[in-house]
């Protein structure tokens, strides 16, 4: 009786390690593929969403700075031709434009729109 609980363990446990030992040989086999591959699709669709976005939020700030730095070229021509200097000018449409950009990519970054 004793024997044959030695040999109901005995059998229990080497059939655990057999089943241990086959799940991690198709776990390695099998499981790392799939996971490499969801890895993959996953890396695809985040690249994709974050093109998506960029384009997007180019072709909304694209317009916008556009009209501002025609604005600013401008008001630059009329400046010169004023009399103010022209480093002055330039200098004065130059701020104009990248305090437009950085105030357009603060809203983007934020999330804000106008």
């Amino acid at each position: 009786m004793l024997a044959e609980i030695g040999w109901s363990g005995l059998t229990a446990l080497l059939s655990s390690v057999f089943t241990i030992a086959l799940a991690k040989v198709a776990l390695d086999r099998w499981g790392a593929r799939f996971v490499r591959q969801r890895i993959e699709e996953a890396e695809a669709e985040i690249e994709r969403r974050v093109r998506a976005g960029a384009v997007k939020a180019g072709q909304d700030l694209l317009p916008e700075l556009g009209v501002r730095l025609q604005e600013a070229f401008e008001q630059a021509l009329i400046s010169l031709a004023t009399g103010n200097t022209l480093e002055r000018t330039m200098h004065g449409a130059a701020t104009a434009g990248v305090r437009t950009l950085g105030e357009r990519l603060q809203a983007l970054f934020r999330g804000k729109r106008d």
